[in-house]
């Protein structure tokens, strides 16, 4: 009975704890590089990051609970309302509070890749309910689709990390960050240094 329980716990928090995973990761990312007074930036990295996805922490919390006690089409308009009004004024407010002294473009890299994910999870849950009945995707299976998936994300990643790399904007003050960014010449250019990303993220 107790391991049902934690499970039904895991399962109705997911989503909220990936989230999480998603703030920490950005901001041990944003911070790996300092010297001095490191767990006071990531803290404050932390802080700053969470006011700016507050709103997608809070509705990825009720999910569940929304999903059983609205109708369809109240929980789309939930779900707009939280990612597309006030995931960006979360956003602009996150930044103008200065919390932690981070370029704007990491908050902005933060909402879009909690979209991102958003989007990702929704189309796990469909595959979940709908694509894995399909015969040929069966035969894929769990431990090949985990694969496939970080693959991409690798693959993914390390194209934007590439592509960021002669930008002065992802390039301050001893950081270098990762910007939604897709060169193609600069990937043709630096290909060795993708492999490089690729195979470190794919590590991770």
């Amino acid at each position: 009975m107790p391991s049902t329980k934690n499970f039904n716990y895991n399962y109705k928090y997911q989503d909220f704890f990936i989230f999480l995973g998603l703030l920490l990761w950005i901001a041990i990312f944003n911070t790996y590089n300092l010297t001095s007074k490191i767990w006071l930036n990531y803290a404050s990295c932390i802080l700053a990051l969470g006011f700016c996805l507050l709103p997608v922490l809070v509705f990825s919390f009720l999910k569940v609970r929304l999903k059983n006690i609205l109708i369809r089409n109240r929980y789309i308009a939930h779900w707009c309302t939280c990612f597309f009004i006030l995931l960006p004024l979360f956003t602009d407010v996150a930044f103008y509070l200065q919390i932690a002294k981070l370029d704007h473009t990491v908050f902005i890299s933060t909402a879009l890749a909690a979209i991102t994910l958003e989007l990702m999870l929704i189309a796990n849950q469909y595959y979940q309910k709908k694509v894995q009945h399909i015969k040929w995707i069966k035969k894929i299976g769990l431990e090949n689709a985990v694969l496939i998936t970080i693959i991409l994300l690798a693959a993914t990643i390390s194209v934007m990390a590439v592509s960021s790399l002669e930008n002065p904007i992802y390039q301050r003050k001893g950081f270098r960050l990762v910007g939604f960014e897709f060169d193609a010449k600069m990937l043709l250019h630096n290909f060795g240094t993708f492999l490089a990303f690729f195979s470190q993220f794919l590590i991770m």
